[in-house]
């Protein structure tokens, strides 16, 4: 269920302002001691010195919590994710492979993906209202990351796919991957350079859009919990995707259905069989001198079958199972509904 958003919250994400407090204070106690340990108990050197390191880590995840809101750990991913990006990505590839599976599905819950079909990936590039909301496991089938906060007019740039840009072959064009929010663009201006990002109007990006459209590539809204939710809108490719590869290849849930399914027309289907390898998911499947077969359970819905097919034998339909669809126009209903509940209850 949808829920409008309360306002910007300094306390850490799921932490009540009491209980972070208490927290704050029990990590000063713990570094005062460390730093009391650290110069008069009796010890070596090798035993002061892990006093000393531990003094360092308390105080920084003290500071990290106080500035941004996040563990050290956290604050470290976040600053890799952002100024080390391939290498993140690559990292990603490699756990996806080594992890346990209790771990990998952590993953998912932290930083995932919402397949969208071109008319919803369109819309929201075209927000013309301020929009504040958690989305709700309905769309989002995941604990955490589910906020979706946007400024109108929306703010677009893009910047090199990491997934195809830490591969030694690649798709092209690289410059893909669209990141939303003024915040985000002017950080990552000041700290990779200008020439890494391409500020976008709204005609450019829905441009993007309907060429990616057309290369058959995914459009996936990313949430990541550091960056508090929605971030970016990916044009992903089967062949460079680490968010595709692990879902589809190690079978992390990692990228959640648009809310449709893709439906085979017997009558208009020729056979040709293009779906069954244009299909990024391996939902569509046909065996020798048959006509394709959809999976429901390993369809997305994300509608690059339909735009391949020359023959316009292939459609989306609405699929209650997998989820609703990130529709802007429906969660801003939904919001504003919700919005106005909330203040007739207070």
């Amino acid at each position: 269920m949808l829920r409008a958003q309360a306002g910007a919250g300094s306390s850490p994400r799921g932490c009540r302002p009491r209980a972070c407090g208490l927290r704050r204070a029990a990590q000063g106690l713990a570094a005062c001691a460390c730093g009391w340990a650290a110069w008069h108990v009796p010890a070596g050197w090798c035993c002061r010195l892990a006093l000393a390191a531990a003094l360092v880590v308390v105080a920084l995840s003290t500071l990290c919590r106080a500035l941004v809101g996040l563990t050290l750990l956290r604050a470290l991913d976040l600053l890799i994710f952002t100024q080390f990006t391939r290498a993140y990505v690559r990292l990603l590839r490699y756990l996806g492979t080594q992890l346990p599976e209790d771990y990998r599905s952590h993953m998912g819950e932290t930083y995932h993906g919402k397949v969208m079909t071109l008319a919803q990936a369109q819309k929201l590039v075209s927000v013309d209202a301020d929009m504040s909301c958690d989305l709700g496991e309905r769309i989002l089938p995941y604990t955490t990351a589910r906020e979706l906060v946007l400024k109108a007019p929306v703010t677009v740039g893009a910047i090199d796919c990491p997934c195809r840009m830490s591969k030694k072959e690649h798709c092209n064009p690289t410059r893909v991957c669209m990141i939303f929010g003024e915040g985000l663009l002017t950080y990552f201006e000041r700290t990779r350079g200008k020439s890494f990002v391409t500020r976008f109007t709204r005609e450019q990006a829905l441009q993007l859009l309907e060429d990616e459209h057309r290369r058959g590539h995914v459009h996936t809204a990313y949430f990541k919990d550091e960056l508090n939710g929605f971030f970016a809108l990916c044009n992903c490719c089967k062949c460079c995707c680490a968010g595709l590869e692990m879902t589809v290849k190690r079978g992390i849930p990692c990228i959640a259905p648009s809310g449709y399914v893709a439906s085979v027309d017997a009558d208009r289907c020729v056979g040709c069989g293009q779906c069954t390898k244009c299909c990024p998911f391996g939902a569509v499947t046909a065996a020798e001198g048959q006509k394709p077969r959809v999976d429901p359970s390993a369809c997305k819905g994300c509608g690059v079958c339909v735009g391949c097919c020359p023959h316009g034998a292939l459609s989306l339909r609405r699929d209650e199972t997998t989820g609703d669809p990130l529709d802007i126009e429906e969660i801003r209903r939904s919001c504003a509904t919700a919005d106005n509940q909330s203040k007739k209850d207070n």
